[in-house]
C-alpha cells in the first residue's frame, strides 16, 4: 500500500511539474509573440515613414539590388523616366526594385560601397538632369554589411536659377563699371521719378 501511495504522489509531483513547465512555456510563448508583435509594429511605422517621407530613398541589400524605394524616390523617377531608359540602359521608373545599383555608373560599385564607413555624397548628370546623392552603408551591430540606402536630390532648377542669377549678378556688375568708368554724367531714376 505504501508503495502505490508514494507511486501515487510521485504521479502527482511528477503533473504538477510538468503543469509548472507548460505554465512557463505558455508565458514564454506569449512573452515572445508580444515581442515579435511588438517588433511588426515598430518595423510598420519605420517603413510607413519612409514611404511619406520628402526625400527620395532606395534601399539595396548585400547584392547590390534595390529592395526598396518609397514615394519621393518613385516621383522622381517618373520625371526622369526618359533619361533613365536612354542613359541607363533600359531601366523603367516603375520597374526599379530588383535592378542592381551598378547600372547607375555614378554610385560606387557593390565593393566599395561594402567597404564605406561614412556616406559618400556625389553630383552627377543624368540626361538633363542634375542630381546629388548620398550613399550610407547600412551596418549590423557586429559590423556586417547588409546594404544601403540611397537618398536623391534633383538640383536641376535650383542650379539653373542659380546660373541665371549669377548671370543677371554679372550683366550688373559689367553695367556699374561701365557706368564708373563713364565721363559723361549719368542719372539713373526708378520706376515712380
Amino acid at each position: 500500500v505504501n508503495s502505490t501511495v508514494e507511486a501515487i504522489d510521485s504521479a502527482r509531483q511528477e503533473q504538477a511539474r510538468q503543469a509548472l513547465v507548460i505554465a512557463q512555456k505558455a508565458q514564454e510563448a506569449e512573452l515572445a509573440a508580444q515581442e515579435a508583435r511588438h517588433q511588426a509594429t515598430q518595423t510598420l511605422i519605420i517603413k510607413q515613414a519612409l514611404d511619406v517621407c520628402a526625400t527620395a530613398a532606395m534601399i539595396a541589400d548585400t547584392q547590390h539590388k534595390m529592395v526598396y524605394t518609397n514615394q519621393a524616390l518613385e516621383h522622381l523617377m517618373q520625371r526622369m523616366d526618359s533619361a533613365l531608359r536612354s542613359d541607363v540602359g533600359g531601366v523603367r521608373a516603375g520597374h526599379l526594385t530588383g535592378i542592381e545599383l551598378n547600372r547607375f555608373s555614378q554610385l560606387p560599385s557593390l565593393q566599395a560601397t561594402q567597404q564605406l564607413t561614412h556616406t559618400q555624397k556625389t553630383r552627377w548628370t543624368l540626361g538633363e538632369f542634375t542630381l546629388d546623392t548620398s550613399i550610407t552603408p547600412i551596418r549590423s551591430p557586429q559590423g556586417d554589411y547588409l546594404g544601403c540606402v540611397v537618398e536623391w536630390i534633383d538640383r536641376t532648377e535650383e542650379l539653373a536659377k542659380y546660373a541665371q542669377e549669377m548671370q543677371i549678378a554679372q550683366e550688373n556688375a559689367r553695367i556699374r563699371q561701365a557706368l564708373d568708368a563713364s565721363s559723361t554724367s549719368t542719372l539713373i531714376l526708378n520706376e515712380q521719378q
